[in-house]
């Protein structure tokens, strides 16, 4: 990090791939901020950050960090960046497994803003989900 620091204080251009190495390391590490703060350098290099910003992701996902990769992915959707379908389903699915009904609806709603619609398997992890609350939600109704 202090070599890319002082690449860019003395005009030079770092490579691509420096940018994407600490993109993939700080996502695995859980380094949200600082993987923003790398897209962001990137950014003003005119480097197509749309590559990083998935790796981020995903990386931030596959390293147990499910909640700051939901805040990435969303930040970047709100920027106009685009996901693959395959980020999309990890994220549903990722989300839907830990019972994040709300995050995995709102990441299904960028998809189908995105121009994919979804499918049996999003709706099959979204009422995966929300099943066992109807249900506790009956029984305790029933139950009085």
């Amino acid at each position: 990090m202090h070599a890319l620091r002082r690449e860019l204080s003395e005009g030079l251009r770092p490579l691509h791939e420096t940018f994407i190495a600490l993109i993939r390391l700080f996502g695995s590490k859980g380094h949200a901020t600082r993987g923003l703060e790398i897209l962001a350098a990137m950014e003003k290099l005119n480097y197509d950050i749309r590559q990083a910003w998935l790796l981020l992701v995903e990386e931030l996902v596959r390293g147990g960090h499910l909640e700051a990769a939901n805040r990435v992915f969303l930040k970047g959707a709100e920027g106009g960046l685009r996901a693959t379908d395959e980020l999309y389903d990890l994220l549903i699915e990722e989300d839907c497994k830990v019972g994040d009904h709300s995050n995995a609806l709102t990441i299904a709603y960028e998809m189908e803003a995105a121009g994919r619609m979804a499918t049996t398997f999003h709706f099959n992890c979204l009422l995966s989900v929300q099943v066992p609350v109807l249900l506790l939600r009956y029984i305790s109704t029933a139950s009085r």
